[in-house]
């Protein structure tokens, strides 16, 4: 694994190293508490725009299931991560966790300190931030600090209803309603 670094708006940098796709991503820094769900957290609409910290000390131990994904994509632009797992133990694991970011082009960082950076969003507010293979510059200082969400609903919609078989559900909303319609076909 490469160097690799998480900027925040703060001005902090935190070094470790990179996993995934390789790759500069500015968005808003976000945490999820969850000691499982790494695959639905992945694929959960909800995390457009943003980089996800994931606070369980380990991440990609049991890989990912296909079948445990909320959508057919990854939304969160970078992930970070206490530790990361490269050789997961379950089996349901159909790729790594490395192997699904690299397919998907979304980079990800680990080997920092994901219990200061919770810290640190919990108490100055969500910020903004850039996980990065390079060493920071002022540059990307200034990107990170403009950075804003925009789009979220319009990238997590769907353009026209979609009919699922099975149980015969048309659905106008957006991908989470999907996402919901998908997960009651698989019961």
């Amino acid at each position: 694994m490469a160097r690799a670094y998480l900027l925040l708006e703060n001005g902090e940098v935190f070094a470790g190293e990179g996993f995934g796709a390789s790759g500069e991503r500015v968005g808003e820094l976000v945490f999820a508490t969850g000691m499982t769900g790494c695959a639905e957290s992945l694929t959960d609409p909800s995390y457009a725009g943003q980089l996800l910290c994931f606070t369980f000390p380990q991440l990609g131990n049991y890989g990912i299931a296909r079948a445990d994904m909320e959508s057919g994509r990854v939304w969160p632009l970078a992930v970070i991560a206490r530790e990361y797992c490269q050789e997961p133990s379950n089996f349901r694991c159909e790729l790594t966790v490395d192997a699904f970011l690299r397919e998907h082009g979304v980079p990800g960082l680990a080997g920092v300190d994901t219990r200061r950076i919770t810290q640190l969003i919990r108490a100055q507010g969500v910020m903004n931030a850039a996980v990065t293979p390079n060493e920071p510059t002022e540059g990307l200082l200034e990107r990170v600090r403009a950075y804003k969400v925009t789009g979220a609903v319009a990238a997590a919609s769907v353009g026209e209803p979609v009919k699922l078989e099975g149980r015969a559900v048309v659905i106008g909303g957006g991908n989470v309603a999907m996402d919901v319609c998908r997960t009651a076909l698989r019961l």
